[in-house]
């Protein structure tokens, strides 16, 4: 890509960073979900302009990318005049002492239940694949699950997939269980995100790892939001934190792929740092080559975006992997195209801004309840965080397990405060 291209394309990032600046300034807070979103793509496209030009994003399709995230922010900013409206007021109901060690019982047990699963994978996999039980055959396990996963043969029986999903409610309620503790307590709980990085090692998947890293984060969010604290010092200090999580995920995937591979190749990093690039930057551009060519004239009604919810009521079957069309980005081949081909495939142009503005007026709404003591606001505001995280990828609302961990820490909050009222 030519150097004039790259600075015109480079032109987005002045409005998302206006954007992300305004919404911070009004709200006084990263974590409010209209700065947040604003702040997540202005890194997200900055950071695919600058390392990945030679993928060549078209500028019509950043440009929607800069009017979605527009309307996030207005929603955002429209909604404080609802809140002041509603009469939301401070019932300073959050977590106590019992509440708290209710939460990490409940975290301690899924770790415990997860480890367990550890071990049955393993065994699984050792007679499933009729080889000897050691150390060396352990670490050819990933390339056999990958192998009859990608010819779509692995079929797990039913209680181990549920125990793996486990890691998801564990990571959630784990991170949002730690704000409030300290010590061995808080370290065991993001226990969960290391089983899942064994996890993800065994199967050779790396989406299951970086959810449960996410969640965490969204677990650990509301419960920082829920204290009143000053949210921007412990933004900032979870933003180098979480710099160091980036290098440490890249080296992950990079680690995952080549156990993907079966170790038979020689440890090339720049071919798997290419492959890499392509799984992380890629969505960006594949997603604006594919609206540059796309026919709207349909409109699926939230199919794509919401497809689990809609897969369950039978009216679509969500497929593996979902997008089943490749775009070619450089060298490499890529079927992700970002929460934003979602948007428009459901919603149309138009209907993506209202469906934006939208889930900012509630985002906001979710975000102020919680501050002001609606502790079960942190279910909607966790999986606000969550699908913004996500969202370079694709929706959350693809996947079953993703929705049962937020119906999970529903039900744990619940039952924690009807706990303490007993």
């Amino acid at each position: 890509m030519n150097p004039v291209t790259i600075m015109l394309n480079s032109f987005v990032l002045i409005p998302l960073a206006i954007i992300a600046l305004s919404v911070r300034k009004i709200s006084n807070s990263w974590l409010s979900p209209g700065a947040f979103f604003a702040l997540i793509w202005f890194l997200f496209v900055s950071t695919s302009i600058l390392f990945a030009p030679d993928f060549r994003p078209y500028p019509m399709g950043l440009w929607l990318i800069v009017m979605y995230t527009y309307a996030v922010a207005v929603g955002d900013v429209l909604s404080t005049r609802f809140i002041f409206r509603s009469g939301l007021h401070n019932t300073n109901k959050k977590p106590q002492s019992p509440q708290v060690k209710t939460l990490f019982y409940i975290t301690a047990l899924m770790v415990i239940v997860t480890c367990t699963g550890l071990i049955w994978v393993s065994i699984y996999g050792f007679s499933r694949f009729l080889i000897e039980q050691n150390v060396w055959n352990l670490v050819l396990l990933p390339n056999m699950y990958a192998a009859e996963r990608y010819e779509s043969e692995l079929n797990l029986p039913i209680m181990m997939r549920t125990i793996i999903s486990l890691t998801y409610p564990a990571s959630i309620i784990g991170g949002f269980s730690s704000y409030y503790l300290s010590g061995w307590k808080k370290r065991l709980c993001f226990a969960p995100v290391i089983i899942s990085i064994i996890y993800g090692a065994l199967f050779a998947v790396r989406a299951g790892v970086l959810l449960s890293f996410i969640l965490a984060f969204s677990g650990l969010a509301v419960a920082h939001v829920s204290s009143k604290k000053d949210a921007n010092t412990w933004f900032l200090r979870t933003a180098r934190t979480g710099t160091i999580g980036v290098v440490f995920l890249l080296s992950l995937f990079i680690g995952i792929q080549w156990l993907r591979m079966g170790m038979n190749d020689i440890f090339i990093i720049k071919e798997l740092w290419m492959i890499a690039k392509a799984g992380i930057l890629g969505p960006l551009p594949a997603f604006t080559h594919w609206f540059q060519s796309t026919d709207m004239s349909s409109l699926a009604m939230g199919m794509n975006t919401f497809a689990a919810p809609f897969d369950w009521i039978g009216l679509t079957v969500r497929k593996a992997g979902f997008y089943t069309d490749f775009t070619r980005i450089g060298s490499s081949h890529v079927n992700i195209y970002t929460i934003f081909r979602g948007i428009v495939q459901d919603f149309g142009l138009i209907g993506g801004s209202v469906f934006c503005l939208t889930f900012g007026m509630f985002g906001r709404f979710a975000f102020e309840a919680l501050k002001s003591g609606y502790i079960l606001w942190s279910v909607p505001l966790s999986a606000i965080y969550t699908f913004i995280l996500f969202s370079p990828l694709i929706s959350i609302f693809n996947t079953t397990s993703l929705i049962a961990a937020f119906i999970i820490f529903y039900l744990t909050i619940i039952f924690s405060f009807r706990r303490k009222n007993a």
